[in-house]
């Protein structure tokens, strides 16, 4: 989700990110995807990151469509449901779901904060109502719309 992830980064302090490593870069990556260009350079950070992640999203979205064989999996539904989600993952992927899987994913299942890889994953599934407000939530929705990315 868009709102998690744009979230995230503005929770962690990234700066702002070129995709591509340049304006023309974005803007390629803008048309290949059929979307909206990127924000002006002095728009206001939200709005790169919110426009980041869905060109690369969307990107993902129609890569997807030309491989169908790809799994594709939400990271929302893992949190919602992390045992069942790996373990229709690991099916799908004919590898063992051991009892050691198991211990990792609750292991993990643990209270932490910035680039530490434990998270309560129950609460990350919409933390993002916790970390913006009305108006941010209002912009990331419409950036992600204007390039059809669903939040």
């Amino acid at each position: 989700n868009p709102l998690n992830a744009v979230a995230s980064w503005l929770e962690l302090g990234w700066k702002r990110q070129r995709l591509g490593g340049s304006p023309a870069a974005e803007r390629a990556i803008a048309e290949s995807n059929g979307g909206s260009a990127p924000p002006s350079d002095d728009a206001p950070i939200l709005e790169h990151h919110a426009w980041s992640y869905a060109a690369l999203t969307r990107s993902l979205d129609l890569a997807v469509e030309h491989h169908p064989e790809w799994i594709v999996v939400q990271h929302e539904d893992l949190c919602n449901d992390p045992v069942g989600g790996f373990r229709g993952m690991f099916e799908t992927l004919d590898l063992p779901f051991t009892d050691e899987v198991v211990a990792t994913l609750d292991e993990r299942n643990r209270p932490s904060t910035g680039y530490e890889t434990k998270r309560v994953a129950s609460d990350q599934a919409e933390r993002w109502k916790e970390r913006l407000d009305d108006q941010q939530v209002a912009t990331i929705r419409n950036i992600a719309a204007s390039l059809s990315v669903d939040c």
